[in-house]
Order: structure tokens, then sequence, then C-alpha cells
């Protein structure tokens, strides 16, 4: 008679002592992590308060009135005269650069005619001013 041979045995892992490892090392990282350094205390350094505005005493500053008079430098001009005001005192000099100083209550469209006229007298840098 032959015999025949069967196995029923299958080849698992046993899996309740590799749980037990982990759940070791989880307790162990547990207990750990808080006793690591989180980091160095540093003292970042301060902002220095930005530099205030100066306009220089040379400087020529066009001031646009509420009422939408050009004062340059102090002085009222007429908007015809404007352009060939400024062209006359820019010719002399190196530097083109002209101050805007608006009103509060104006809004940009009543300055656009004032830089128009004042890139047409050739001025080369416009800053514009505020508080």
């Amino acid at each position: 008679m032959a015999m025949q041979a069967t196995s029923t045995a299958q080849g698992q892992i046993n899996m309740t002592p590799m749980i037990d490892v982990l759940l070791v090392l989880i307790i162990i990282f547990m207990v750990i992590s808080p006793a690591t350094p989180r980091g160095y205390p540093a003292e970042l350094p301060q902002d220095a308060p930005p530099p205030a505005a100066t306009v220089p005493d040379s400087a020529v500053v066009l001031e646009i009135a509420a009422n939408g008079d050009y004062l340059l430098n102090h002085t009222v001009v007429a908007f015809d005269s404007l352009e060939s005001r400024l062209s006359g005192i820019f010719n002399a000099r190196a530097e083109k650069v002209l101050f805007l100083k608006g009103s509060g209550e104006l809004e940009y469209q009543a300055i656009v005619p004032a830089i128009a006229a004042s890139r047409t007298a050739g001025i080369d840098r416009i800053g514009l001013l505020t508080k």
C-alpha cells in the first residue's frame, strides 16, 4: 500500500512577540522624547526704526492744494505756466528730481496732469511725498 503524505502545516509568523517588542519600543520613545532639548533660547535682533524721510533743502517741491492750486516751493503757479517754470528750474540741474505733494482730499486723477507736465519739462524722477 502506498502512503500518501498529507501535510496541513502552513508557514505563518507568530505576531504576538513582534507586537510586544513594538509596544516596548513605543513606551521607550514616549519616555525619552520629553527629555530631548527642543532648541536653544535665542534673542533675535530688533528692527531699527526706519529713518524719517526728509526733503533736502535744495529740493523742488510741487504741492497741489485741495482747491486745485499749484504751489511750487510755496509759490502759487498757474497750471499753464507750470511746465515752463519747471523746465527753467531743471535745465541747469544735474539731478532732475521733483517731489510731488498732494492734499489728502485729492484723487489720483487730479495729480496726473502735474506728473505729465513735469515729465514734459524733462524731469527724470518724481517722488511722491506722504505725511
